[in-house]
Protein backbone atom coordinates (compact mmCIF):
# COMPACT_ATOMS: atom_id res chain seq x y z
CA UNK A 1 0.00 0.00 0.00
CA UNK A 2 1.18 3.53 -0.82
CA UNK A 3 0.18 6.54 1.25
CA UNK A 4 0.65 10.27 0.63
CA UNK A 5 0.90 12.64 3.58
CA UNK A 6 2.26 16.01 4.64
CA UNK A 7 2.96 18.20 7.66
CA UNK A 8 0.77 19.10 10.62
CA UNK A 9 -1.27 22.33 10.34
CA UNK A 10 -1.65 21.46 6.68
CA UNK A 11 -1.89 24.53 4.46
CA UNK A 12 -3.25 24.84 0.94
CA UNK A 13 0.11 24.20 -0.73
CA UNK A 14 0.49 20.98 1.26
CA UNK A 15 -3.05 19.89 0.35
CA UNK A 16 -2.50 20.72 -3.32
CA UNK A 17 0.82 18.86 -3.26
CA UNK A 18 -0.96 15.76 -1.95
CA UNK A 19 -3.52 16.00 -4.77
CA UNK A 20 -0.74 16.45 -7.33
CA UNK A 21 1.22 13.52 -5.89
CA UNK A 22 -1.83 11.28 -6.23
CA UNK A 23 -1.81 12.01 -9.97
CA UNK A 24 1.73 10.61 -10.05
CA UNK A 25 0.91 7.75 -7.63
CA UNK A 26 -2.73 6.97 -8.55
CA UNK A 27 -3.06 3.97 -6.20
CA UNK A 28 -1.84 5.91 -3.14
CA UNK A 29 -4.18 7.00 -0.33
CA UNK A 30 -4.32 10.60 0.88
CA UNK A 31 -3.67 10.49 4.64
CA UNK A 32 -4.46 13.79 6.35
CA UNK A 33 -2.90 14.97 9.62
CA UNK A 34 -5.24 15.63 12.55
CA UNK A 35 -4.55 19.39 12.57
CA UNK A 36 -5.37 21.37 9.43
CA UNK A 37 -5.27 25.07 8.65
CA UNK A 38 -8.80 26.60 8.74
CA UNK A 39 -8.84 27.24 5.00
CA UNK A 40 -7.98 23.58 4.37
CA UNK A 41 -10.75 22.45 6.72
CA UNK A 42 -13.15 24.68 4.82
CA UNK A 43 -11.99 23.36 1.46
CA UNK A 44 -12.25 19.73 2.56
CA UNK A 45 -15.75 20.33 3.93
CA UNK A 46 -16.77 21.18 0.38
CA UNK A 47 -14.67 18.68 -1.60
CA UNK A 48 -13.80 15.86 0.82
CA UNK A 49 -15.88 13.31 -1.08
CA UNK A 50 -14.16 14.22 -4.33
CA UNK A 51 -10.66 14.01 -2.84
CA UNK A 52 -11.43 10.86 -0.80
CA UNK A 53 -9.03 11.45 2.09
CA UNK A 54 -8.53 9.29 5.16
CA UNK A 55 -6.74 9.35 8.53
CA UNK A 56 -3.92 7.22 9.88
CA UNK A 57 -6.37 5.37 12.14
CA UNK A 58 -8.34 4.19 9.12
CA UNK A 59 -5.51 2.25 7.47
CA UNK A 60 -3.52 -0.85 8.38
CA UNK A 61 0.05 0.40 8.84
CA UNK A 62 1.41 -3.12 8.46
CA UNK A 63 0.33 -3.07 4.82
CA UNK A 64 2.14 0.18 3.98
CA UNK A 65 5.28 -0.29 1.92
CA UNK A 66 5.77 3.21 0.49
CA UNK A 67 5.21 6.71 1.92
CA UNK A 68 5.17 9.80 -0.27
CA UNK A 69 5.96 12.91 1.78
CA UNK A 70 5.09 16.28 0.26
CA UNK A 71 5.91 19.81 1.38
CA UNK A 72 7.90 18.46 4.32
CA UNK A 73 10.76 16.18 5.33
CA UNK A 74 9.61 16.01 8.96
CA UNK A 75 5.83 15.64 9.31
CA UNK A 76 5.95 15.52 13.15
CA UNK A 77 2.28 14.87 13.74
CA UNK A 78 2.08 11.25 14.84
CA UNK A 79 4.34 8.86 16.74
CA UNK A 80 2.86 6.07 14.65
CA UNK A 81 3.82 7.84 11.44
CA UNK A 82 7.36 8.45 12.74
CA UNK A 83 7.65 4.78 13.61
CA UNK A 84 6.45 3.85 10.12
CA UNK A 85 8.97 6.18 8.46
CA UNK A 86 11.78 4.71 10.57
CA UNK A 87 11.11 1.15 9.42
CA UNK A 88 14.03 0.18 7.13
CA UNK A 89 11.83 -1.68 4.64
CA UNK A 90 9.63 1.37 4.00
CA UNK A 91 10.32 3.17 0.74
CA UNK A 92 10.12 6.97 1.17
CA UNK A 93 9.65 9.46 -1.66
CA UNK A 94 10.03 13.15 -0.75
CA UNK A 95 8.91 16.20 -2.73
CA UNK A 96 9.68 19.50 -1.05
CA UNK A 97 10.67 23.10 -1.67
CA UNK A 98 12.08 23.60 1.83
CA UNK A 99 15.87 23.27 2.12
CA UNK A 100 17.05 20.10 3.90
CA UNK A 101 17.96 20.37 7.58
CA UNK A 102 19.48 18.20 10.26
CA UNK A 103 17.07 15.58 11.55
CA UNK A 104 15.09 15.31 8.31
CA UNK A 105 13.89 11.92 7.10
CA UNK A 106 15.86 10.64 4.12
CA UNK A 107 14.15 9.17 1.10
CA UNK A 108 14.93 6.65 -1.58
CA UNK A 109 13.67 9.39 -3.89
CA UNK A 110 14.22 13.03 -2.92
CA UNK A 111 13.09 15.88 -5.16
CA UNK A 112 13.95 19.38 -3.98
CA UNK A 113 13.60 22.62 -5.93
CA UNK A 114 14.00 26.15 -4.46
CA UNK A 115 10.69 27.39 -5.82
CA UNK A 116 7.76 29.20 -4.26
CA UNK A 117 5.52 26.16 -3.72
CA UNK A 118 5.93 22.39 -3.55
CA UNK A 119 2.89 22.09 -5.81
CA UNK A 120 4.97 23.68 -8.58
CA UNK A 121 7.48 20.81 -8.48
CA UNK A 122 4.80 18.14 -8.76
CA UNK A 123 2.76 19.88 -11.45
CA UNK A 124 5.83 20.16 -13.63
CA UNK A 125 6.17 16.37 -13.46
CA UNK A 126 2.48 15.97 -14.26
CA UNK A 127 3.00 18.25 -17.24
CA UNK A 128 6.05 16.31 -18.49
CA UNK A 129 4.25 12.99 -18.17
CA UNK A 130 1.21 14.46 -19.95
CA UNK A 131 -1.18 13.35 -17.21
CA UNK A 132 -4.62 14.92 -17.76
CA UNK A 133 -6.14 17.21 -15.13
CA UNK A 134 -9.76 18.03 -14.48
CA UNK A 135 -10.76 21.67 -14.00
CA UNK A 136 -11.26 21.02 -10.27
CA UNK A 137 -7.81 19.46 -9.92
CA UNK A 138 -6.23 22.36 -11.81
CA UNK A 139 -8.04 24.78 -9.49
CA UNK A 140 -6.79 23.00 -6.35
CA UNK A 141 -3.22 23.00 -7.66
CA UNK A 142 -3.38 26.67 -8.63
CA UNK A 143 -4.79 27.47 -5.19
CA UNK A 144 -1.79 25.81 -3.55
CA UNK A 145 0.70 27.82 -5.58
CA UNK A 146 -1.14 31.11 -5.11
CA UNK A 147 -1.33 30.46 -1.36
CA UNK A 148 2.39 29.79 -0.82
CA UNK A 149 3.58 32.55 -3.16
CA UNK A 150 1.18 35.28 -2.03
CA UNK A 151 -0.48 35.21 -5.47
CA UNK A 152 3.01 35.24 -7.05
CA UNK A 153 4.15 38.28 -5.04
CA UNK A 154 6.33 36.77 -2.27
CA UNK A 155 10.10 37.05 -2.61
CA UNK A 156 10.49 33.29 -2.93
CA UNK A 157 8.34 33.21 -6.07
CA UNK A 158 10.15 32.10 -9.23
CA UNK A 159 9.40 32.22 -12.93
CA UNK A 160 8.96 28.45 -12.61
CA UNK A 161 5.93 29.02 -10.35
CA UNK A 162 4.43 31.53 -12.79
CA UNK A 163 4.85 29.21 -15.77
CA UNK A 164 3.15 26.36 -13.91
CA UNK A 165 0.24 28.65 -12.97
CA UNK A 166 -0.11 29.54 -16.66
CA UNK A 167 -0.27 25.83 -17.48
CA UNK A 168 -2.97 25.26 -14.83
CA UNK A 169 -5.04 28.15 -16.13
CA UNK A 170 -4.90 26.52 -19.54
CA UNK A 171 -6.24 23.34 -17.92
CA UNK A 172 -9.30 25.21 -16.63
CA UNK A 173 -8.26 26.42 -13.16
CA UNK A 174 -11.01 28.66 -11.77
CA UNK A 175 -9.59 31.92 -10.42
CA UNK A 176 -12.89 32.84 -8.79
CA UNK A 177 -12.56 29.82 -6.51
CA UNK A 178 -8.92 30.67 -5.83
CA UNK A 179 -9.82 34.25 -5.00
CA UNK A 180 -12.61 33.13 -2.70
CA UNK A 181 -10.23 31.13 -0.50
CA UNK A 182 -7.41 33.67 -0.52
CA UNK A 183 -9.40 36.87 0.03
CA UNK A 184 -11.02 36.09 3.35
CA UNK A 185 -11.17 39.06 5.76
CA UNK A 186 -9.48 38.84 9.14
CA UNK A 187 -11.65 37.56 11.97
CA UNK A 188 -12.25 39.59 15.13
CA UNK A 189 -9.74 37.42 17.00
CA UNK A 190 -7.12 37.87 14.27
CA UNK A 191 -7.59 41.63 14.29
CA UNK A 192 -7.16 41.72 18.07
CA UNK A 193 -4.00 39.59 17.84
CA UNK A 194 -2.63 41.84 15.09
CA UNK A 195 -3.14 44.90 17.28
CA UNK A 196 -1.40 43.19 20.20
CA UNK A 197 1.55 42.20 18.04
CA UNK A 198 1.95 45.71 16.63
CA UNK A 199 1.69 47.23 20.11
CA UNK A 200 4.33 44.84 21.53
CA UNK A 201 6.72 45.24 18.62
CA UNK A 202 10.41 45.67 19.43
CA UNK A 203 12.59 47.15 16.71
CA UNK A 204 16.25 46.28 16.26
CA UNK A 205 18.83 47.62 13.83
CA UNK A 206 21.40 45.00 12.83
CA UNK A 207 23.80 45.02 9.86
CA UNK A 208 21.82 47.81 8.24
CA UNK A 209 18.55 45.88 8.57
CA UNK A 210 15.46 46.88 10.55
CA UNK A 211 14.15 43.81 12.36
CA UNK A 212 10.88 43.59 14.27
CA UNK A 213 10.13 41.03 16.99
CA UNK A 214 6.52 40.96 18.23
CA UNK A 215 5.08 38.90 21.10
CA UNK A 216 1.64 37.92 22.34
CA UNK A 217 -0.19 35.41 24.52
CA UNK A 218 -3.74 34.27 23.81
CA UNK A 219 -5.93 31.68 25.52
CA UNK A 220 -7.09 29.84 22.42
CA UNK A 221 -5.61 28.92 19.06
CA UNK A 222 -5.91 31.63 16.41
CA UNK A 223 -5.25 30.57 12.85
CA UNK A 224 -3.08 32.17 10.17
CA UNK A 225 -0.29 33.65 12.30
CA UNK A 226 1.82 33.45 9.14
CA UNK A 227 -0.65 35.73 7.35
CA UNK A 228 -0.54 38.23 10.22
CA UNK A 229 3.27 38.13 10.25
CA UNK A 230 3.44 38.89 6.54
CA UNK A 231 0.90 41.67 7.01
CA UNK A 232 3.12 43.24 9.69
CA UNK A 233 6.08 43.01 7.31
CA UNK A 234 4.10 45.01 4.75
CA UNK A 235 2.79 47.54 7.29
CA UNK A 236 6.11 48.25 9.00
CA UNK A 237 8.36 48.11 5.92
CA UNK A 238 10.98 46.14 7.84
CA UNK A 239 13.62 43.85 6.39
CA UNK A 240 12.40 41.03 8.65
CA UNK A 241 9.60 40.29 11.13
CA UNK A 242 9.43 37.52 13.73
CA UNK A 243 6.26 36.86 15.74
CA UNK A 244 6.13 34.79 18.93
CA UNK A 245 2.65 33.85 20.13
CA UNK A 246 1.69 31.54 22.98
CA UNK A 247 -1.57 29.70 22.22
CA UNK A 248 -2.84 27.11 24.68
CA UNK A 249 0.13 24.88 25.54
CA UNK A 250 2.28 25.78 22.52
CA UNK A 251 4.36 28.73 21.40
CA UNK A 252 4.20 29.49 17.68
CA UNK A 253 7.19 31.20 16.09
CA UNK A 254 6.90 32.63 12.58
CA UNK A 255 9.55 34.51 10.60
CA UNK A 256 9.42 36.52 7.40
CA UNK A 257 12.38 38.14 5.64
CA UNK A 258 12.72 40.43 2.64
CA UNK A 259 16.51 40.43 2.41
CA UNK A 260 19.18 37.77 1.77
CA UNK A 261 21.16 38.82 4.87
CA UNK A 262 18.43 37.37 7.11
CA UNK A 263 17.68 33.73 6.36
CA UNK A 264 14.43 33.05 8.20
CA UNK A 265 14.66 29.31 7.59
CA UNK A 266 18.17 29.08 9.02
CA UNK A 267 17.18 31.07 12.11
CA UNK A 268 13.95 29.16 12.77
CA UNK A 269 15.73 25.81 12.32
CA UNK A 270 17.60 26.58 15.54
CA UNK A 271 14.24 26.24 17.33
CA UNK A 272 13.32 22.94 15.70
CA UNK A 273 11.30 24.41 12.85
CA UNK A 274 12.13 25.07 9.24
CA UNK A 275 11.20 26.82 6.04
CA UNK A 276 12.69 29.01 3.35
CA UNK A 277 15.11 31.93 3.55
CA UNK A 278 12.07 34.22 3.26
CA UNK A 279 9.49 32.32 5.34
CA UNK A 280 9.73 29.83 8.19
CA UNK A 281 7.94 28.65 11.34
CA UNK A 282 8.28 26.47 14.41
CA UNK A 283 6.09 25.12 17.21
CA UNK A 284 7.74 25.10 20.62
CA UNK A 285 6.50 23.34 23.75
CA UNK A 286 8.94 24.78 26.28
CA UNK A 287 10.12 28.28 27.26
CA UNK A 288 8.08 31.39 27.82
CA UNK A 289 7.38 34.01 25.21
CA UNK A 290 9.88 36.42 26.77
CA UNK A 291 12.60 33.78 27.13
CA UNK A 292 12.10 32.74 23.52
CA UNK A 293 12.32 36.36 22.36
CA UNK A 294 15.71 36.75 24.07
CA UNK A 295 17.01 33.53 22.50
CA UNK A 296 15.63 34.52 19.10
CA UNK A 297 17.39 37.88 19.12
CA UNK A 298 20.64 36.17 20.07
CA UNK A 299 20.31 33.73 17.16
CA UNK A 300 19.47 36.54 14.73
CA UNK A 301 22.61 38.45 15.79
CA UNK A 302 24.68 35.32 15.27
CA UNK A 303 23.18 34.30 11.93
CA UNK A 304 22.65 37.67 10.21
CA UNK A 305 24.97 38.30 7.31
CA UNK A 306 26.72 41.63 6.68
CA UNK A 307 24.55 44.01 4.72
CA UNK A 308 25.53 44.99 1.19
CA UNK A 309 26.82 48.54 1.17
CA UNK A 310 27.36 51.18 -1.48
CA UNK A 311 31.03 50.15 -1.58
CA UNK A 312 30.04 46.53 -2.33
CA UNK A 313 28.03 47.32 -5.46
CA UNK A 314 30.15 50.09 -6.97
CA UNK A 315 32.72 49.38 -9.66
CA UNK A 316 35.75 51.26 -10.87
CA UNK A 317 37.35 53.33 -12.27
CA UNK A 318 35.29 56.51 -12.02
CA UNK A 319 34.69 58.51 -15.17
CA UNK A 320 34.37 62.25 -14.58
CA UNK A 321 34.12 65.48 -16.52
CA UNK A 322 34.90 69.10 -15.63
CA UNK A 323 32.60 72.12 -15.57
CA UNK A 324 34.31 73.30 -18.78
CA UNK A 325 33.37 70.17 -20.71
CA UNK A 326 30.91 71.00 -23.49
CA UNK A 327 27.45 69.51 -23.68
CA UNK A 328 28.40 67.79 -26.95
CA UNK A 329 31.52 66.23 -25.41
CA UNK A 330 29.60 65.07 -22.33
CA UNK A 331 26.92 63.49 -24.51
CA UNK A 332 29.57 61.67 -26.53
CA UNK A 333 31.16 60.29 -23.36
CA UNK A 334 27.78 59.08 -22.07
CA UNK A 335 27.17 57.31 -25.36
CA UNK A 336 30.69 55.85 -25.36
CA UNK A 337 30.58 54.46 -21.83
CA UNK A 338 26.87 53.71 -21.61
CA UNK A 339 26.29 55.87 -18.52
CA UNK A 340 23.27 57.99 -17.72
CA UNK A 341 25.23 60.71 -15.95
CA UNK A 342 28.65 61.95 -14.87
CA UNK A 343 30.06 63.57 -11.74
CA UNK A 344 31.52 66.99 -12.43
CA UNK A 345 34.88 67.68 -10.72
CA UNK A 346 36.75 70.99 -10.51
CA UNK A 347 40.11 71.35 -8.77
CA UNK A 348 39.71 67.88 -7.28
CA UNK A 349 36.37 68.81 -5.71
CA UNK A 350 32.98 67.34 -6.53
CA UNK A 351 30.93 70.31 -7.72
CA UNK A 352 27.95 68.76 -9.45
CA UNK A 353 26.33 65.95 -11.43
CA UNK A 354 24.94 66.10 -14.94
CA UNK A 355 22.43 63.63 -16.31
CA UNK A 356 21.47 62.47 -19.77
CA UNK A 357 18.22 64.37 -19.28
CA UNK A 358 20.24 67.58 -18.79
CA UNK A 359 22.24 66.84 -21.95
CA UNK A 360 19.12 66.19 -24.01
CA UNK A 361 17.51 69.38 -22.76
CA UNK A 362 20.55 71.47 -23.78
CA UNK A 363 20.78 69.79 -27.19
CA UNK A 364 17.08 70.41 -27.78
CA UNK A 365 17.77 74.13 -27.51
CA UNK A 366 20.82 73.89 -29.80
CA UNK A 367 23.31 74.45 -26.98
CA UNK A 368 25.73 71.60 -27.67
CA UNK A 369 28.59 74.11 -27.60
CA UNK A 370 27.67 75.32 -24.09
CA UNK A 371 29.60 74.29 -20.97
CA UNK A 372 28.37 71.62 -18.61
CA UNK A 373 28.55 74.03 -15.66
CA UNK A 374 25.47 75.85 -16.93
CA UNK A 375 23.29 72.72 -16.89
CA UNK A 376 24.64 70.48 -14.16
CA UNK A 377 22.87 69.97 -10.84
CA UNK A 378 24.86 71.58 -8.05
CA UNK A 379 22.81 70.35 -5.13
CA UNK A 380 24.48 66.95 -5.02
CA UNK A 381 23.01 64.18 -2.89
CA UNK A 382 25.79 61.82 -1.83
CA UNK A 383 26.23 58.82 0.44
CA UNK A 384 29.16 57.30 2.36
CA UNK A 385 30.60 53.98 1.13
CA UNK A 386 29.46 52.06 4.22
CA UNK A 387 25.79 53.00 3.81
CA UNK A 388 23.58 49.89 3.31
CA UNK A 389 22.23 49.46 -0.20
CA UNK A 390 18.65 49.49 1.08
CA UNK A 391 19.17 53.00 2.44
CA UNK A 392 20.87 54.10 -0.79
CA UNK A 393 17.77 52.96 -2.67
CA UNK A 394 15.54 54.92 -0.31
CA UNK A 395 17.60 58.09 -0.82
CA UNK A 396 17.44 57.77 -4.59
CA UNK A 397 13.70 57.24 -4.52
CA UNK A 398 13.08 60.07 -2.05
CA UNK A 399 15.08 62.58 -4.10
CA UNK A 400 14.09 61.18 -7.53
CA UNK A 401 17.70 61.01 -8.71
CA UNK A 402 19.24 58.63 -11.20
CA UNK A 403 22.72 58.51 -9.71
CA UNK A 404 24.34 59.16 -6.38
CA UNK A 405 28.03 59.76 -5.64
CA UNK A 406 29.55 57.62 -2.93
CA UNK A 407 31.87 60.01 -1.17
CA UNK A 408 34.46 59.68 1.57
CA UNK A 409 35.40 63.35 1.32
CA UNK A 410 34.01 65.84 -1.16
CA UNK A 411 37.53 67.00 -1.92
CA UNK A 412 39.23 64.60 -4.32
CA UNK A 413 42.93 65.02 -3.53
CA UNK A 414 46.09 63.82 -5.31
CA UNK A 415 47.39 63.55 -8.85
CA UNK A 416 45.21 62.55 -11.75
CA UNK A 417 44.67 58.84 -12.22
CA UNK A 418 42.67 59.23 -15.42
CA UNK A 419 42.70 62.08 -17.92
CA UNK A 420 40.29 62.90 -20.69
CA UNK A 421 40.66 65.31 -23.57
CA UNK A 422 38.06 67.36 -21.75
CA UNK A 423 40.70 68.23 -19.15
CA UNK A 424 39.43 66.32 -16.07
CA UNK A 425 42.09 65.06 -13.66
CA UNK A 426 41.38 63.33 -10.37
CA UNK A 427 42.57 60.59 -8.07
CA UNK A 428 39.37 58.56 -8.26
CA UNK A 429 39.10 55.08 -6.85
CA UNK A 430 35.97 53.71 -8.46
CA UNK A 431 33.09 54.17 -10.86
CA UNK A 432 29.73 52.52 -10.69
CA UNK A 433 29.03 51.36 -14.18
CA UNK A 434 27.36 48.41 -12.46
CA UNK A 435 23.61 48.76 -12.10
CA UNK A 436 21.61 48.52 -8.92
CA UNK A 437 18.05 47.32 -9.42
CA UNK A 438 15.40 49.30 -7.56
CA UNK A 439 12.28 47.74 -8.94
CA UNK A 440 11.38 49.91 -11.92
CA UNK A 441 14.54 52.02 -11.72
CA UNK A 442 18.13 51.39 -12.70
CA UNK A 443 20.75 53.57 -11.05
CA UNK A 444 24.42 54.40 -11.68
CA UNK A 445 26.72 54.75 -8.67
CA UNK A 446 29.96 56.67 -8.39
CA UNK A 447 32.63 56.71 -5.74
CA UNK A 448 35.18 59.35 -4.83
CA UNK A 449 37.81 58.74 -2.18
CA UNK A 450 40.34 60.94 -0.48
CA UNK A 451 43.93 59.81 -1.00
Amino acid sequence: MDIITTHVNTDLDALASMVAAQKLYPEALLVMPDKLAPEVEEFLSLYKDVLNTCTLKEINLAQVNRVILVDTRRPRWSDKLDALLNRPEIEIHIYDHHPPAEGDFRGTVEVFEPVGATTTILVERIKKEKIPLTALEATILALGIYCDTGSLTFNGTTSFDASVVAFLLAQGANLNVVKGFLSRPLSREQKALLRTLLFSAEYHQLAGCRILIAKAEVKKFIADLAVLTHLILDIEHCEAVFTIVAMKDRIYLVGRSNVPQINAGEIITFFGGGGHPTAASAIIKEDTVNQLAVKLFSVIKEKIRPSLTAADIMSSPVKTITPETTIKEAGGLMLRYGHTGFPVVAEDRLTGVISRRDIEKANYHGLGHAKVKGFMGTHVIWVPPDLPVSQVQQIMTAHDIGRVPVVVNDRVAGPGAFKFTTGGASNIAGYAGRRMDTGTLSRDLFIFTKE
